[in-house]
């Protein structure tokens, strides 16, 4: 999310000397470092959205297995997998922070509801709901794409970046992929989104459709220009306590449920909805960077992924009232890492802090 823009960024400069020899192993399960890494990203920025929310249903790899495997999980790999990777990419060879990525996780948001699976148009059904007529106008679903976008950005994107970060803190600075790798991903992601669009179809009118592509572009270059001090946090401590932060980082699901979900029937009109839920993601993030210090990046950062995290696993009651009992392993799942990650950052932390990336650390490429 926005509010965890800068507490753990990092602007040293591009090195363009080959990996050390070490750089790829030791191996795990024939895995190497950097493949271990980048599955680690991809089966967060899947699960995360995908298995937490319900929008896939576990049940079918039991039920109907063939399904799964051949069109669900290559399908949400290269749509969901392949734009972490381009974004985290992104974000390292050009330097920028994570306002920059949160903007392209809203060009990503806007690809996927947008253009992929057409949700933004959607009048009714699963998954828009009441949002399909709510705030339906020249053919979108105004405060369902507004939430979506800000939901994709956070969830599909920031946090399994912040999540991977956190884990392996020394990754932050390398180039994960080379210029033909990045070209097919590319490639990959593209092919996804324009084959998911045709098989879903009843796509967006003309008009729509140049809007949000324009703003697909508008957000990739507001990015690419934006300079990564612009949304600094406050340097020194952390001014808040942990919880605090976490408290925060929830604004971006919690308004959204409340808002978009609970309240919108109360609200007068679907603007006021909009503006409402951004103005409380806009309060969260300049909170947050006025609040989460720079002098412990690693507590901050987990404080805040944790906060994402655990609002978002209040959403499991609902889950399992629709009878997605299998989406349990992906609670579970979650629960353990975030343990693992807490006890992987408490042997690492000391008093004064840890900084994410060592001083005077250069961004590499690993093969």
């Amino acid at each position: 999310m926005g509010s965890v823009n800068g507490a753990l960024l990092a602007t040293s400069g591009v090195s363009r000397e080959p990996p050390s020899a070490s750089a790829s192993g030791p191996k795990w399960w024939g895995l190497t470092r950097r493949s271990r890494w980048i599955l680690l990203l991809i089966t967060l920025a899947v699960g995360i959205p995908e298995v937490l929310t319900g929008s896939t249903n576990l049940n079918t790899l039991f039920v109907n297995p063939l399904s799964f495997v051949l069109f669900t999980v290559p399908s949400e790999l290269a749509l969901y997998g392949a734009g972490v990777l381009l974004i985290r990419e992104a974000a390292v060879v050009w330097k920028k922070s994570w306002a920059s990525v949160l903007l392209w996780g809203g060009a990503y948001g806007i690809l996927e509801e947008g253009f992929a699976v057409h949700t933004f148009f959607m009048t009714s059904g699963s998954p828009v709901g009441a949002l399909g007529s709510y705030g339906h106008y020249w053919g979108v679903n105004w405060v369902w794409a507004v939430g979506l976008m800000i939901f994709h950005a956070v969830y599909s994107i920031a946090l399994p970046i912040l999540l991977v970060r956190l884990f392996y803190p020394e990754t932050s600075t390398m180039r994960w992929l080379t210029r033909r790798q990045i070209g097919l991903v590319g490639g990959l992601y593209a092919a996804d989104v324009v084959i998911l669009g045709l098989l879903v179809g009843s796509g967006p009118a003309t008009g729509p459709f140049v809007f949000f592509a324009a703003l697909v572009v508008g957000l990739i270059l507001l990015g690419l220009a934006l300079p990564p001090k612009l949304f600094a946090p406050r340097a020194g401590p952390m001014r808040v306590r942990p919880r605090t932060l976490a408290l925060l980082a929830a604004t971006p699901f919690a308004s959204w449920v409340v808002l978009g979900y609970i309240l919108h029937s109360s609200i007068p009109a679907p603007v006021v909805t909009i503006g409402l839920i951004v103005a409380a993601n806009a309060l969260a993030f300049f909170a947050l960077l006025r609040w989460a210090g720079t002098d412990t990046p690693l507590k901050s950062g987990f404080a805040i992924a944790e906060g994402l995290l655990v609002t978002l696993l209040l959403w499991t009651p609902l889950v399992l009232l629709l009878g997605e009992v299998a989406n349990l392993i992906g609670v579970v799942l979650v629960v353990y890492f975030l343990f693992r990650l807490r006890r992987r950052l408490g042997a690492a932390l000391d008093p004064l802090g840890t900084p994410l990336v060592p001083s005077g650390a250069s961004l590499s490429r690993v093969s």
